[in-house]
């Protein structure tokens, strides 16, 4: 299962150092010191866009495929679940003047909290059949793994199995995230807006 790397990988030395920008290679640096304002962006991008990259090379891939899978979920699941923080943090930002940031992990009570404070800013268009149709994939997506364990660890806490072996179409799994992303961005806009003229009404001493 050995692949060739785009270096070679010589044994660990005295004095080697993980987190470095002085290397003579500097256009392979990444910015890691992010504003706040754009840190939700770069995080839910990052481990989208590393979940498609899997993909990709998964499809590409004739052997060892199912070693990518479990990477391939969870980078997905993850950058919903950072999404929908996004959103709960925002929309109390606006409606309520506090960042308070949701810690849990459970995909469905996020969903249920954003719809709870978004109702408040659109209430007429979280009934139209898009939100639904994303309530099911987040349903669906929240009950394979109810809080990010199934793909992070073989064993759950109790040292049970955390997932009974299936099968999945990666192709599938892939496009539907792609959709959800894809409305989820959407709303984002949305938010995004509601976070601007809130931040304006606060800086005037005038609540959104």
């Amino acid at each position: 299962m050995a692949r060739k790397f785009i270096w070679k990988s010589p044994l660990l030395e005295k004095g080697d150092k993980l987190f470095r920008s002085d290397c003579s290679d500097m256009r392979n640096n990444a910015i890691l010191d992010y504003e706040e304002s754009h840190r939700f962006a770069v995080y839910n991008l990052g481990y989208f866009d590393a979940a498609e990259l899997l993909v990709m090379s998964y499809i590409k891939e004739e052997r060892a495929k199912d070693l990518l899978v479990y990477p391939i979920i969870y980078l997905y699941r993850h950058s919903i679940e950072l999404k929908l923080k996004e959103f709960i943090w925002s929309l109390n930002y606006c409606l309520n003047q506090n960042t308070n940031f949701p810690t849990n992990h459970d995909l469905k009570n996020l969903w249920v909290e954003f719809i709870k404070l978004y109702s408040k800013k659109d209430s007429k268009n979280i009934l139209k059949k898009s939100f639904t149709d994303a309530a099911i994939i987040i349903k669906q997506l929240s009950d394979g793994d109810s809080f990010s364990m199934a793909y992070r660890y073989p064993l759950d806490k109790k040292g049970n199995l955390s997932k009974k072996p299936t099968l999945l179409n990666v192709r599938n799994f892939a496009l539907l995230m792609l959709k959800l992303k894809r409305f989820l961005d959407a709303i984002s806009e949305k938010i995004n807006n509601y976070k601007f003229t809130a931040s304006e009404s606060y800086a005037d001493g005038i609540y959104a």
